[in-house]
């Protein structure tokens, strides 16, 4: 019953940010956006990853809804950081969880341009930001049962370090 209360309410969650978008496009900047687009696209990345290690699973129009959520999600955050940089954060973030096919199935559609060379360039391949990422901003996870300080975005950052250096 939880599970189904769970599926539902991310389906409206959906429905209103194609409707957002449809509307009013995700370039102009609203922090809740982002955190509504980065909880959307969380809730998608585990069916996503439980499809690729048995596609036979899912049927095909599942797959594509399920990439076109997180297509949807990817081009709300970047359209965002464009305007803050919490944005780009949670972006790099989400491309590092996504596998070398899906990551390359959602490039054909969202276009992440990098930044000019004479300019100041964040690295998301490396994380060497200007500044350390101190943030205890908690991710919204794709479960409740987890540990929310795993969540903390400088927590994911370390990790994220830890595992380039």
């Amino acid at each position: 019953m939880a599970q189904q209360i769970v599926t539902e309410a991310s389906v409206h969650l959906e429905s209103i940010l194609r409707i957002y978008y449809l509307r009013h496009s995700f370039e102009s900047y609203d922090s809740t956006l982002t955190i509504f687009l980065v909880h959307l696209a969380n809730l998608t990345l585990e069916p996503i990853r439980q499809l690729e290690q048995d596609p036979a699973s899912e049927r095909k129009d599942t797959s594509e809804a399920l990439l076109s959520t997180l297509i949807l999600c990817f081009n709300g955050v970047y359209e965002q950081s464009k305007s803050a940089y919490i944005a780009i954060v949670m972006l790099s973030l989400m491309r590092k969880q996504l596998s070398a096919e899906i990551r390359n199935t959602v490039g054909r559609y969202v276009t992440i341009e990098e930044p000019e060379s004479d300019t100041e360039s964040i690295d998301e391949t490396n994380f060497e930001y200007s500044q350390p990422v101190l943030s205890e901003l908690v991710l919204p996870g794709a479960s409740l049962s987890e540990d929310p300080k795993t969540r903390r975005i400088k927590h994911l950052m370390d990790d994220s370090g830890k595992v380039l250096a």
